[in-house]
């Protein structure tokens, strides 16, 4: 009985340092834990700092959305240049939309359809349309596909 003791007590204890060295070399930060908010890790602090850094939601509403192109057509005589005056086709990035009830400048999401992607208002639509939003979009095809939608908007601050 004697025996079998001391063997549980050995294979337990072996077992213990065994997970132990795993964890320490597959985890060498746990050996070191750190003692206050100085000792954190950088990539924990810069993580921390995005976090109090993001963009807080001031409102959210739902409206009816649009897409556009840079064509005489849908537009004006410039096709490229918005009415804040930046010109689309040389940022040439789908991140501007047009809305007469908000601020240029304004920075917005929409979640159901891009999730975190943030657009900037820079563009106006005809008066009126005074509660629907117009996403620029390289392409004539797409805004096609994209259509008429109701989609939550969320104003960033």
């Amino acid at each position: 009985m004697a025996k079998n003791s001391v063997f549980r007590r050995s294979f337990g204890v072996a077992v213990l340092v065994s997970t132990l060295s795993l964890l320490l070399a597959t985890y060498p930060g746990v050996a070191a834990a750190p003692q206050g908010v100085d000792d954190y890790p950088d990539a924990v602090q810069r993580q921390a700092e995005m976090a109090a850094s993001a963009p807080k939601v001031v409102r959210t509403m739902k409206v009816m959305v649009t897409a556009y192109n840079s064509l005489p057509e849908q537009t004006d005589s410039t096709p490229c240049i918005t009415a804040s005056g930046y010109n689309l086709c040389r940022a040439n990035e789908e991140n501007v939309v047009a809305a007469n009830f908000l601020r240029f400048g304004t920075k917005v999401r929409l979640p159901e359809y891009s999730g975190e992607r943030v657009y900037t208002v820079q563009d106006r639509m005809h008066p009126r349309f005074n509660r629907r939003m117009d996403l620029w979009m390289r392409e004539r095809s797409a805004a096609r596909k994209f259509g008429l939608r109701t989609l939550t908007v969320e104003v960033l601050e």
